[in-house]
């Protein structure tokens, strides 16, 4: 369980807050982070091309498609050793308490198959120790919240808890979620190994924190900052050379 937040600095009075801070909070805090961003059209550099679904006459509309990537990362109180600036003559020191606790990370970056100006969707979850079957099932059952009324293409690695009987088992139960694998020794094409490259190289650099809640505040810091950049999700899958909107076949017409 990660420790609770430090108390905040006071905060001015509002007409729902009162002036004096409250105080902290000994709860859990909660291990999930799922994060939306609005429709927003994408990077310009990219030439993606708009399809529609395809749709008959007194038949209902297939429910769109949503392809999406999910991958596993650790982090620890060990930090993170990145190169850095320093007066000359001074050596930058980490110190740091050589513990050895951890959590995992969780991240799915999720694109729309049909509709290229809807932006990436981001789902991530940060919890203590690391991720088995059971684990990983809580992860799917919030991404189904999350994609409610969507079918889902999810596309991982062939960890053996991504393959295990049980999550089979449970995936043949589920109407709305496909599995793919990746293929083997083929990190390149994830595009959520960028997400975490991106994390450990800004926010989680040099980091020397006392707590795992320090390492948690931090990566949730990180995870709002790709959120609010609607260009850095498409990068990260534009930089694999993998494309989720194939350019339209010319003896097609558009609306097929």
């Amino acid at each position: 369980m990660l420790p609770a937040h430090p108390p905040h600095p006071p905060r001015t009075a509002t007409p729902d807050q009162p002036a004096h801070p409250a105080p902290p909070d000994h709860r859990p805090r909660p291990a999930l982070v799922i994060l939306a961003p609005q429709t927003t059209t994408p990077s310009p550099s990219q030439p993606l091309q708009t399809t529609r679904p395809h749709t008959t006459r007194n038949c209902p509309t297939i429910r769109p498609k949503t392809v999406a990537v999910l991958d596993e990362s650790g982090v620890s109180l060990l930090p993170q050793i990145r190169r850095t600036y320093s007066p000359r003559g001074r050596t930058p020191l980490l110190r740091h308490r050589l513990n050895w606790k951890r959590a995992s990370m969780a991240g799915a970056l999720g694109f729309h198959s049909t509709d290229p100006h809807r932006c990436a969707r981001l789902c991530f979850r940060l919890k203590p120790g690391s991720y088995d079957t059971a684990g990983l099932i809580e992860v799917l059952e919030q991404m189904k919240v999350f994609y409610r009324g969507e079918r889902v293409v999810l596309v991982w690695d062939g960890l053996s808890a991504h393959w295990s009987r049980a999550m089979r088992a449970w995936v043949a139960e589920q109407d709305w979620l496909t599995l793919e694998r990746l293929p083997a020794y083929a990190p390149e094409l994830n595009p959520v190994e960028l997400l975490w490259s991106s994390l450990k190289k800004r926010e989680l650099a040099n980091l020397a924190g006392d707590h795992l809640a320090d390492v948690a505040d931090a990566t949730e810091q990180g995870i709002h900052r790709i959120n609010a950049n609607p260009r850095l999700p498409w990068s990260f899958l534009a930089h694999t050379g993998l494309t989720i909107h194939p350019p339209h076949p010319p003896n097609l017409r558009k609306d097929q």
